[in-house]
């Protein structure tokens, strides 16, 4: 039995409304030559520029499952399902600050038509950079849709980023005053060339920027890459102590630091600064519960405190 799986998500928010759009597969499905699963963009449930009513009435109709489709390698149930569509409701963004954030020049929109002897056709191509194209895409588009189930026949829009990938905007009204940016657990500053583009394991190594001076990033052209690549977190965190590490005290690996723990995998370092610091002793320790049945076979681990931190 297969599973659809939901890669990336991305509501678009016009005048006419909000459109949700997503990327997705089949479980079931495996293309040989590029060695992964066939992925394509669409319109979820086919709601173009609609209320944020309309979103959640339709989401309470499919209320009722164990598993809606896999995200990130977990089911999503009712409840992940409602959390899944207030965050993109919440963020949903103009189709400007998408393609700027992703460095997309536009987005291909289109109508798949079947008329009633089951010929299919693509129409309404249009190939949007604005908001305003967005919006007369989406009104034609209605008006074709509606036309050609009244002959008889069925049709959907689509939304293609045409991208195996793409990152959401931080939504402006959102962000704290001061920002900290994240990627894999580091946060960014500048490396030894004075460029702005090192990302750190310790927090405290990172860059305060205020909510003002990442705008400014955001609206360069392009955008640095390492600023489009990383996430906006509140910089409060920098205040927690930030000082637990994990070490293995015994074994082939004693005296390794973990500096980071990606899919059941841990990477090591010699040098305590650059290992992965917690919030306190007891975030540490939970994450060594869960280090300690994979990777005890290496050695015994301990939490240690960095007194440098």
């Amino acid at each position: 039995m297969g599973s659809f799986i939901v890669y990336c998500t991305q509501f678009i928010r016009s005048a006419s409304g909000i459109t949700p759009v997503w990327l997705t597969g089949d479980s079931r499905d495996w293309d040989p030559i590029s060695k992964r699963r066939p992925r394509n963009w669409s319109v979820f449930h086919n709601l173009l520029a609609v209320s944020e009513q309309e979103l959640t009435e339709d989401a309470e109709k499919y209320i009722g499952s164990d598993q809606h489709w896999i995200s990130h390698g977990r089911d999503v149930d009712d409840a992940a399902y409602m959390r899944w569509l207030k965050k993109h409701i919440a963020t949903a963004a103009p189709l400007e600050s998408i393609l700027s954030y992703n460095s997309f020049y536009g987005v291909k929109c289109c109508v798949s038509a079947w008329d009633k002897n089951d010929r299919n056709t693509t129409i309404s191509d249009q190939y949007c950079k604005t908001t305003e194209d967005f919006d007369n895409w989406a009104d034609s588009a209605k008006t074709v849709i509606r036309s050609i189930e009244e002959a008889g026949g069925w049709a959907y829009p689509i939304v293609d980023f045409i991208a195996n990938n793409l990152k959401n905007p931080p939504a402006v009204d959102q962000l704290p005053e001061k920002l900290l940016l994240k990627k894999y657990g580091g946060y960014l500053n500048c490396g030894h060339s004075g460029a702005l583009d090192t990302f750190y394991s310790n927090i405290k190594r990172g860059k305060v920027f205020s909510r003002d001076e990442y705008l400014s990033m955001l609206s360069e052209s392009p955008i640095p890459l390492a600023v489009r690549e990383a996430v906006p977190v509140d910089a409060a965190a920098q205040a927690r102590p930030y000082n637990a590490v994990i070490r293995f005290v015994s074994g082939e690996k004693a005296g390794l630091y973990v500096r980071r723990r990606v899919r059941g995998k841990a990477y090591l370092t010699q040098d305590i600064r650059s290992a992965k610091h917690y919030p306190n002793k007891k975030a540490a320790e939970k994450s060594l519960s869960k280090t300690m049945p994979g990777f005890g076979r290496h050695g015994d681990l301990e939490v240690v405190i960095d007194k440098t931190a």
